[in-house]
């Protein structure tokens, strides 16, 4: 019975972090907060700064994610993943600011470095 009890619980706590992880904007226990768009997804742990852009159409454009200090005014940097959409994802560390600073994060598509800004979606939050 306590077996039983524990494997429950453990597949509750498994599908509670795949509904957290497939809803956008979400910023959730992992200290990761989750965007997306048409075209591309990306992550940015707030812990540590790492920060994921992956592309998630293969179509020859590239996904874009930056990460602002909307408290301050200054962008902390972006990420793209230029190499198409084959599982891998662009990555590096960005600066995390103070908490109780809100914080927005910007994704979008480019055809190349300086394409125009497609399917573009910004999301804010406050770091805890």
């Amino acid at each position: 019975m306590r077996v039983r009890r524990i494997l429950s619980a453990a597949g509750t706590a498994i599908a509670a972090l795949t509904l957290a992880s497939s809803l956008s904007g979400t910023a959730y226990a992992a200290d990761v907060y989750y965007i997306r768009t048409t075209g591309a997804e990306g992550f940015y742990w707030y812990d540590d700064g790492y920060t994921e852009a992956c592309d998630t159409l293969a179509d020859g454009r590239r996904a874009v994610i930056r990460v602002r200090d909307v408290t301050t005014g200054g962008t902390l940097g972006q990420v793209a993943d230029t190499d198409g959409a084959n599982g891998l994802c662009g990555h590096k560390y960005l600066p995390v600011p103070p908490s109780g600073h809100r914080v927005a994060v910007d994704i979008w598509r480019s055809d190349g470095a300086a394409g125009a800004y497609e399917n573009y979606h910004s999301e804010s939050f406050v770091i805890p």
